[in-house]
């Protein structure tokens, strides 16, 4: 379709229309999504928008089941066919209306704090093609001005004309793989004239206008307030024993990130409940919560700027996610009913495995997975909990069990830390904390997590995996080591690693240029034992990689042994505090170290010596944090190369 000349008003409306209509046709595919029976597997979208220079197109795009090419393309295009046939309808244009708005209304909020690199893509896209950039000021005031105007007429209107018979192209793309059967162009023509002349009725769209919550929780209270002025961040203490972290920012006006965390954990699960256990937060999260199942919760949550997920990783349970200040109550009630509420679907739960074994069959044909997967094993000694997931694993997962570990897991809220970094209203959210955390449901449980005696081997590796076919070679070089933890020494083993990488970035990626891009990170960890890291990780030619090995192997040596220049440690410090003035301007940087500290029972106030610390670094600590991790008796290797 020829669209119209960029920059102008009337094509300004257009692409609004566009939005909202892509917007629409993605919550209908959402629903398929969910349903078992379905013939997609992860995603299935619609949009319309731009094409090719000047032209516009509409999309509908799938991942199908392998052996259900035929069915995912008549359901692809059932949807088209069935928007043009019969439009949308008022409660979807409302909610796509809604969620367009919510965009916008927060790029406003936020007008202050944009960064360089989104003015850099908005110059571009004006220069380049004409896109108008007038700034979210203008833009928003353009949307409120034509949101009541674009009726439903409107948008049927332009999904009828760009849904249409001719002018189209199916394309499908697949392994070349004797179990992998493609659809024939004469069966492809079939299955499009079969849809084209079929009785599609109109979409039934279900109300979502109902509360998360009918009857609210009797609220709890905060017994005690403590403030750490150095960091301006805030502890309370609940009445049901939980505590809170909070830092009131102004980096963004529109944001308040969340995490909250309790010790425990897949470590407390029996072996033979292992698979259920891991993925039983992904299970409940993927049914929707309370009565509504997710489509119903998403149409619920439309507009609404805010997402939350419940985790259960080794050693901890908890949350992540962020909400705006304006959505702040939505998000503490999802929060309570993730505790308490929490819902168990069969019909999801069988939709959640038959995308975890299309996602398996993926991960096996990937290169890079089966190089992840040999580290992972042989670093954790074939731990059971170390071993990929395969396709028949999916049997051992039971709903039964997934859903009372996780209840289990989630029944006593006493032992939870919530932090909360972002545009905080104090009085609101002691409000908010009080009706929906302080509320949650207390057992005075006195639980920690299990180590599962799972330790990296000791001595030399070599590994080489043979997989794909792309002429590349993927080097991973990795030592590890017990070490007590403190924070001096994890920050002498980062320091030292910022030598590492300017030193590998010199010599093997600009002097002997055999590497497009090469890193390094090193790192103590405190849980389950004490114990570090130190990884270099690069891509090459394979004909390359015993060369760029053996000169890794050099430049740690040489960093051992401090033949560096002392301009190096000056290049380190100033990398460092360049890294860290940017960060003290990110909610996200508060909320990892307010979490790592809290989690690794640190004084968090010690995070305002960070800078103190940049200072501290001279050539005697990298040298001697370099003797001290890098040790060659533990070196290992594992190389992924092309197979043949």
């Amino acid at each position: 379709h020829k669209g119209m000349e960029k920059g102008t008003y009337a094509s300004y409306v257009e692409s609004v229309k566009e939005r909202l209509i892509s917007a629409m046709l993605s919550e209908r595919f959402q629903v398929h999504i969910q349903d078992p029976e379905s013939p997609f597997t992860m995603y299935a979208g619609g949009n319309i928008g731009d094409f090719i220079g000047d032209l516009k197109a509409a999309s509908l795009i799938a991942i199908p089941k392998t052996e259900r090419f035929k069915d995912a393309l008549e359901t692809l295009l059932v949807e088209g066919y069935r928007a043009k046939k019969h439009g949308f309808t008022e409660g979807e244009l409302e909610r796509a209306k809604m969620q367009a708005m919510s965009f916008y209304e927060s790029a406003y909020k936020d007008r202050e704090n944009v960064k360089s690199a989104d003015y850099a893509r908005e110059f571009y896209q004006y220069f380049y093609d004409g896109t108008a950039a007038p700034g979210i000021e203008i833009e928003l005031a353009v949307v409120k001005e034509i949101f009541p105007k674009i009726t439903l007429e409107h948008v049927n209107e332009m999904i009828d004309k760009y849904i249409r018979d001719k002018a189209v192209v199916i394309t499908i793309s697949a392994p070349e793989k004797d179990d992998v059967i493609v659809p024939s162009e004469k069966e492809v023509l079939a299955v499009f004239n079969k849809v084209k002349n079929m009785d599609i009725a109109a979409i039934e769209d279900i109300a979502a206008d109902q509360p998360l919550m009918t009857n609210l929780p009797k609220p709890g209270k905060v017994v005690s307030e403590d403030v750490m002025d150095d960091v301006n961040v805030e502890e309370w203490t609940l009445s049901n024993g939980a505590k809170v972290l909070l830092k009131k920012t102004d980096f963004k006006e529109d944001e308040i990130l969340f995490r909250a965390y309790s010790p425990g954990g897949y470590s407390l699960a029996p072996k033979d409940i292992y698979h259920s256990a891991s993925n039983a937060s992904s299970i409940v999260d993927a049914a929707g919560i309370s009565e509504f199942d997710t489509p119903t919760l998403q149409k619920m949550l439309s507009g609404k700027d805010l997402s939350i997920s419940p985790y259960i990783g080794e050693l901890t349970e908890g949350f992540q996610g962020s909400s705006s200040p304006d959505d702040l109550e939505t998000f503490m009630q999802l929060l309570h009913l993730y505790f308490t509420n929490p819902r168990k679907d069969a019909k999801s739960f069988e939709a959640f495995k038959q995308r975890m074994q299309q996602s398996i069959v993926n991960m096996k044909k990937n290169p890079g997975s089966a190089l992840n997967d040999t580290i992972s094993t042989v670093l954790n000694q074939y731990h059971y909990t170390s071993q990929p997931l395969e396709v028949e694993d999916l049997s051992k997962i039971n709903l039964e069990a997934a859903y009372k570990f996780y209840t289990d897991r989630f029944a006593d809220a006493g032992d939870f830390t919530f932090v909360f970094v972002g545009n905080i209203d104090k009085d609101k959210m002691k409000n908010m904390v009080e009706q929906y955390i302080a509320s949650l449901p207390s057992k005075d449980r006195k639980e920690s997590w299990k180590d599962l005696g799972i330790r990296t081997p000791k001595g030399k590796i070599n590994k080489e995996v043979k997989k794909g076919i792309e002429p590349k070679s993927t080097v991973r070089l990795i030592i590890t080591g017990t070490a007590p933890y403190s924070q001096d020494e994890d920050f002498a083993i980062r320091s030292m690693v910022e030598v590492l990488r300017i030193r590998l970035r010199e010599v093997i990626r600009e002097d002997k240029g055999g590497v497009y891009g090469i890193g390094a990170f090193g790192r103590l960890e405190k849980y389950p034992y004490d114990n570090y890291s130190l990884w270099v990780y690069f891509g090459t030619a394979p004909d390359k990689v015993d060369d760029l090995v053996q000169t890794t192997k050099d430049i740690l040596n040489e960093v051992k042994k401090g033949n560096f220049d002392k301009s190096y440690v000056d290049k380190v410090k100033q990398i460092m505090k360049n890294e860290r003035e940017t960060s003290l301007k990110e909610n996200r940087y508060w909320l990892e170290n307010i979490y790592q500290y809290s989690w690794k029972g640190l004084d968090i106030e010690d995070i305002k010596d960070y800078d103190e610390k940049i200072e501290s670094i001279d050539k005697e600590m990298i040298v001697n944090a370099a003797k001290k991790y890098i040790d060659m008796n533990n070196f290992k290797e594992f190389i992924l190369n092309p197979e043949g």
